[in-house]
Parts: C-alpha cells; structure tokens; sequence
C-alpha cells in the first residue's frame, strides 16, 4: 500500500469517527439546555404520569 493511500486512509476513518460522535457533544452542550437530559426527563415525567395514579388507586383499593 503506498504511502499516500495509507494517510487518505487513516484522514477518512478519524473524519467519519468524528462526524458520527458529533451529536454526543451536540447534545451535552450546556446552553442548549441539555438535550439529552431533556428527553431523559420527559421519558420519566410519561412513566410518572400513568405509574403515579395507577400506584394511588392500588393503595387506596388496597385500605379499603
């Protein structure tokens, strides 16, 4: 393999790495508010929203 290939090689595999792990710091960024807590919130705040009552009225049916 000449030398050249080698290097146009190697440029291309560290750009493509790079360009697939942008979103990790896209979205860890502070100023944008922190995408990937934002859906890690709203994932938990669904889950919250139908666990929450259901768990009440089980306690409640429970007491009685």
């Amino acid at each position: 393999m000449p030398r050249a290939d080698f290097i146009a090689r190697i440029q291309a595999h560290y750009t493509q790495q790079a360009l697939a792990q942008i979103y990790k710091v896209l979205g860890s960024y502070e100023f944008m508010g922190s995408p990937v807590s934002l859906v890690s919130n709203l994932g938990s705040g669904v889950y919250d929203f139908f666990y929450e009552p259901a768990n009440g009225l089980v306690k409640v049916c429970a007491f009685m």
